[in-house]
C-alpha cells in the first residue's frame, strides 16, 4: 500500500492516542503471546512505519517537544507517577531507528537540548531517571555521525556539541566517571561520534579538541595510581584557549617509547616547543612533572606509577631536553630520587622514569647539573643507578679535563653564601641567612634599621614581586640543605680512599667555599710540607695544630683527611681535647672515629675475617644502611636456593681491592618472610679482599685506612640493624638459638662504636644534670631513678632494671626537657637515644607514658 494511503489513516491523529493504542496493543502481546514489551508487537505501530518519511519526522519532532517540555524538566519528573512508562523516549527512540533525514542542525539541538535538561537535573541532585546513554541520545549521534558526512554542521551547532565536551569542567568534575560507572560501555560510542564529528566538520585534528581521558579514546593516562587523577583534574581544568595545546603535548609524551628519544620524537618536541612558546611551553612541563613528584602510592600493593603513566613521564621528562633553567634541573633531579624511592615488596616507584631523570641530567649543562648528579650518589641507593650516575659524572670530567672529584669540587654552587651566611634584600627588609649545618637552614628577618624581627614583613606575604623573590630563596634553602647532606656523606666516604690535595685546591674549594667550609672547617687535616706532617684545622683564618699554634704552609704543601687509624692513643685524645676546647662539633666522626687494626685471629685466617660473622641481621635495614655506605647488595628471596646467599661487595676509588661481606638468609625466626617472598633477617659470615685478578688478598697486604673503614661498615651494618637491637623482637618466636644471640648481642659485649659512646659519655655525664645520679661502669650506664635502678647497654640501648633484674621495654623514649644534649660529633643517633632515656628514667616518677608506667611498678 503507497505511502499515501497510510498519510491519510494517520491525518490529524491524536498522537496521544496513538500512543496508548501502540502500549495497549504491546500489553496484550505480552500477556497473550509472552511477547516482550515493543512496539513491533503492536499492528497500529507496524502501519505507522509504512507512512511517509515527512510524516515520521512529523512525529519525532511531537515526541522531542514532549519529551523537552513535559517529561524531562525537574519540575515535571517530580510530578510524574512513580510508574510511569516513558511511552515518549520509547517511541522517540524507535523513530530515531528509522534514520529519517532530519537536518543535522535540528539532530544536534535535540542533543543539546535533552543534555542540558539532564545537566540541570544532575545540578539538582534530581533523580530522574535518564542518562546520558540512554537510546535516544546515543541514536541521535548515529544519524547526526552518518551525516556529519555530507552535511556541515552550524557555527551553533558545533558550540553545542563542544558545550557537551566540555561539561566537566562546568560541572562535578567525577559525573563522566559516574556515568560510565552507570551506563557501561555505551556512552564511549557517544563521546567517539562527537570527537569524530568535531574532527570532520571543523578540521581539527583530535589532540585540538577537549581532553577527557579514557572517555575520548586517551587511554594511556590510566586513574590508578596517584598521578593519573592529578594530571586528569590539571588538564579538565585548562580553559578553551589552553586546552589544545595542553593536549598535544600530553599526546606527544604519551607517545615516547624505547628507552632514549628517537629523532622524530626530538623533531616533533622541538615543533611543540616553537608553537607553543617557551614559557608556556617550560611552564606546562614542569607543572606536571611536579605532580609526579607529588605522586604517592595509594595503598602499600598499589604502584606508584602505572606503566602507561611512567612512560608518559618519561616522555615529559624528554621534551624538557631544550629546557636547562637551575629549576628544571633541579626538578628532574628530585624526581629520578622519588622513581627510585623503593616501596616494599615492590622496587622501585619507576626505573624508567629515573632513567629518563639521567638522561637529561648527562645532557645538561653547567654546574647545577653535576652538582645534583654528586648528590645522587648518596641519595639514590640502588648500585646499578649509581654506578649509571658515577658513569656519568665521570663521562662529564673526561670532557672537561678533571677527575671526577675534581668535577664535583668547582661545580659546587655556593648560593652567593660567604662563610656559610647571606643577607637577602626585600625592599626596605632584609633576610639573613645563616648554614650552621647538613641539614640546617635560620632564617631572621631584619627590620629597615637592621634589627631582627620575629615574623615575615606583611609586605613580603602582599607584594606580588616580593612573594615570588621569596619563593626562589626558599627553593634555595632547600637545595641548599640537599648539597650539604650530600657533601657531609661523599667527605665521610672519603676516609677509604688514598686521596690528597694541593693547599690552593683545599682552600679554594673547600675551606673557603661558602656552603662547605662549615663542614671543612670543623675537620682535622694532615699538611705535608716537604717531608714534615703536621694535623691542623683551619680556625680564625689560618691553619692552627693541636696546641693552637699557626701552622706555616708553602705552595707545594699538600693535604688529606687526618684519620685516627694513622696515629696513636694521645694523638687522638689530644684531638678530642682541642675540639672541646674549640666548641667544635664535628659533622661526622672525626677526632672520635672507630679505628680497627688486625687482630692476632685475622692473621691466622690470612685472607678473611670473622669479627663480624654469626650475627642476625635485619635484611631491609641492612639493605639501606649498605646503600648509604656504597655497598652493593640484592635482598635475599625464597624463590631459587642461589637466592639464600650472596657476598655483598664494595669499590674504592682510589685502589684495586674489593671488599666482600658474605651474608646468608636466617630461617630461625617464625616470620623469616615477609608477604613478598624476601627473607626478613639474613645471618652475617666472613669479610675479605679481592685483587684485580679475582684472588683473595692477604689482609696484612689491605692499606690500614681502607681495612679500618670496612671494617667500620660492616661494624655499623651489625650494629643498627641487629635483631639485638630490638627490644620487642625476642617475644616474636625465635628459636632457642636466636634467643641466645638476642640475649648476647642486648647485653653482651661492646663494640667499636659502643666503645667511643663509652668514652663519649665518661666525659659528657659530669657537665649534664643527670650527672650526680648517673655512671658509666663496665658495658651500661647506670641511673639512679625515684622508683627503680636502671642499667642501659651501650651497644643495644635496651634496658635492664633492679630490683629484680627486669627487662623494660621502651621502643623509643618520649622527648623530655632538657633531653637533647650537644655532642662532639653527629651521626651517633644511638648515643642520643641512650642520653635521652636516662634523662627519662632519672625522673621516672614523673613519666606519664602508660606502657612505661605499667612496667615500672610490677
Amino acid at each position: 500500500m503507497p505511502h499515501a494511503e497510510f498519510d491519510n489513516q494517520f491525518n490529524d491523529v491524536d498522537y496521544d492516542a496513538l500512543m496508548q493504542t501502540v502500549v495497549s496493543e504491546m500489553e496484550a502481546a505480552r500477556k497473550s503471546q509472552n511477547q516482550d514489551f515493543s512496539p513491533q508487537h503492536s499492528a497500529t505501530w507496524e502501519n505507522f512505519t509504512k507512512a511517509s518519511s515527512d510524516t515520521r519526522i512529523a512525529f519525532a519532532r511531537f515526541l522531542y517537544e514532549r519529551l523537552i517540555s513535559d517529561i524531562y524538566p525537574a519540575e515535571k519528573l517530580a510530578q510524574l507517577p512513580e510508574d510511569y512508562d516513558f511511552r515518549e523516549e520509547l517511541f522517540f527512540s524507535e523513530v530515531l531507528k528509522w534514520n529519517e533525514p532530519i537536518p543535522i542542525d535540528e539532530l544536534i539541538g535535540w542533543a543539546y537540548h535533552i543534555f542540558k535538561l539532564h545537566r540541570d537535573n544532575e545540578a539538582a541532585e534530581t533523580d530522574d531517571n535518564f542518562v546520558l546513554c540512554d537510546v535516544p541520545f546515543v541514536r541521535i549521534f548515529r544519524i547526526v555521525n552518518r551525516q556529519s558526512k555530507s552535511h556541515t554542521p552550524s557555527e551553533q551547532s558545533l558550540s553545542w556539541l563542544l558545550d557537551i565536551l566540555y561539561f566537566a569542567q562546568d560541572s562535578d568534575e567525577d559525573y563522566f566517571k559516574r556515568h560510565q560507572l552507570d551506563c557501561g560501555p555505551e556512552f564511549d560510542p557517544v563521546a567517539e561520534r562527537i570527537t569524530t564529528l568535531l574532527v570532520a566538520s571543523t578540521g581539527l585534528r583530535e589532540e585540538e579538541l577537549p581532553f577527557r581521558g579514557n572517555l575520548l579514546g586517551d587511554w594511556y593516562l590510566n586513574r590508578i595510581d596517584d598521578f593519573g587523577p592529578h594530571l586528569l583534574n590539571d588538564l579538565r581544568s585548562a580553559d578553551r584557549s589552553t586546552a589544545p595545546t595542553c593536549n598535544r603535548l600530553i599526546r606527544h609524551a604519551a607517545s615516547a617509547k624505547g628507552s632514549k628519544p628517537t629523532k622524530k620524537f626530538t623533531a616533533a618536541t622541538g615543533k611543540l616547543l616553537e608553537a607553543t612558546g617557551a614559557d608556556q611551553f617550560a611552564e606546562l612541563l614542569c607543572r606536571w612533572l611536579h605532580l609526579a613528584l607529588k605522586a604517592k602510592a595509594k595503598d602499600a600493593d598499589e604502584p606508584v606509577f602505572t606503566e602507561d603513566n611512567s612512560n608518559l613521564i618519561k616522555g615529559l621528562v624528554w621534551m624538557c631536553s631544550d629546557l636547562q633553567d637551575p629549576a628544571t634541573v633541579n626538578l628532574i633531579a628530585d624526581l629520578s630520587v622519588r622513581a627510585m624511592k623503593t616501596q616494599p615488596g615492590a622496587g622501585a616507584a619507576s626505573q624508567a622514569i629515573a632513567n629518563a631523570c639521567l638522561s637529561y641530567l648527562a645532557e645538561a649543562k653547567g654546574a647545577v647539573a653535576t652538582t645534583r648528579l654528586a648528590q645522587l650518589t648518596t641519595a639514590i641507593k640502588q648500585k646499578s643507578m649509581r654506578k649509571k650516575i658515577e658513569d656519568i659524572v665521570a663521562a662529564k670530567a673526561v670532557e672537561a679535563g678533571l677527575t671526577p672529584l675534581q668535577l664535583r669540587e668547582r661545580s659546587l654552587a655556593d648560593f652567593g653564601l660567604v662563610e656559610g651566611s647571606k643577607t637577602v634584600p626585600f625592599a626596605d627588609y632584609s633576610l639573613r641567612i645563616s648554614v650552621p649545618g647538613p641539614g640546617e637552614v635560620t632564617q631572621t628577618w631584619l627590620k629597615p634599621d637592621g634589627t631582627p624581627q620575629k615574623s615575615k614583613p606583611s609586605a613580603v606575604t602582599s607584594d606580588a614581586d616580593l612573594k615570588t623573590h621569596y619563593k626562589m630563596v626558599k627553593g634555595d634553602l632547600d637545595a641548599m640543605k640537599k648539597s650539604l647532606s650530600a657533601q657531609r656523606d661523599l667527605m665521610d666516604r672519603l676516609f677509604a680512599e688514598e686521596l690528597s690535595w694541593p693547599l690552593a685546591d683545599i682552600e679554594q674549594f673547600y675551606i673557603h667555599h661558602g656552603l662547605v667550609c662549615v663542614l671543612t672547617r670543623k675537620l682535622i687535616w694532615d699538611l705535608k710540607t716537604g717531608s714534615t706532617t703536621t694535623s691542623a684545622i683551619y680556625h680564625e683564618g689560618t691553619w692552627q695544630d693541636v696546641t693552637g699554634r699557626e701552622v706555616s704552609t708553602e705552595s707545594g704543601t699538600t693535604v688529606r683527611l687526618w684519620h685516627p687509624v694513622d696515629y696513636d692513643i694521645t694523638d687522638r685524645e689530644a684531638w678530642q681535647k682541642r675540639l672541646e676546647v674549640l666548641g667544635i662539633a664535628q659533622p661526622f666522626k672525626q677526632a672520635h672515629r672507630e679505628v680497627y687494626t688486625l687482630t692476632d685471629a685475622e692473621r691466622e685466617t690470612s685472607v678473611y675475617s670473622n669479627r663480624m660473622a654469626a650475627h642476625i641481621v635485619k635484611q631491609h635495614q641492612l639493605s639501606s644502611l649498605m646503600a648509604k655506605r656504597n655497598w652493593a647488595y640484592k635482598l635475599l628471596g625464597s624463590f631459587t636456593y642461589s637466592d639464600r646467599s650472596q657476598f655483598t661487595t664494595r669499590d674504592f676509588s682510589t685502589s684495586p681491592l674489593k671488599a666482600e661481606f658474605l651474608m646468608h638468609a636466617d630461617e630461625s625466626t617464625e616470620d623469616f618472610l615477609n608477604d613478598a617472598g624476601m627473607f626478613t633477617y639474613v645471618a652475617t659470615d666472613q669479610l675479605r679482599f679481592f685483587g684485580t685478578e679475582g684472588e683473595p688478598v692477604p689482609l696484612e697486604g689491605v692499606p690500614a685506612r681502607l681495612f679500618s673503614e670496612t671494617m667500620r661498615d660492616a661494624d655499623l651494618f651489625v650494629g643498627v640493624a641487629s635483631v639485638g637491637n630490638d627490644p620487642a623482637w625476642y617475644d616474636q618466636g625465635p628459636t632457642p638459638e636466636a634467643r641466645e644471640y638476642w640475649d648476647s648481642f642486648a647485653f653482651g659485649d661492646l663494640d667499636s662504636f659502643a666503645e667511643t659512646r663509652k668514652r663519649t659519655l665518661e666525659s659528657l655525664l659530669p657537665r649534664l644534670k643527670i650527672g650526680k645520679v648517673a655512671r658509666v661502669e663496665g658495658n651500661f650506664l647506670h641511673v639512679q631513678g625515684k622508683l627503680n635502678t636502671y642499667r642501659i647497654h651501650l651497644k643495644s640501648s635496651n634496658i635492664q632494671m633492679d630490683p629484680g633484674n627486669r627487662f623494660l621495654c621502651i621502643i623509643k623514649a618520649p622527648e623530655t626537657k632538657g633531653s637533647k644534649v650537644p655532642l662532639p660529633f653527629e651521626g651517633d643517633t644511638r648515643l642520643s637515644v641512650i642520653l635521652s632515656k636516662a634523662i627519662m628514667l632519672a625522673a621516672d616518677d614523673k613519666i606519664t607514658a602508660p606502657d612505661i608506667v605499667s612496667q615500672l611498678t610490677q
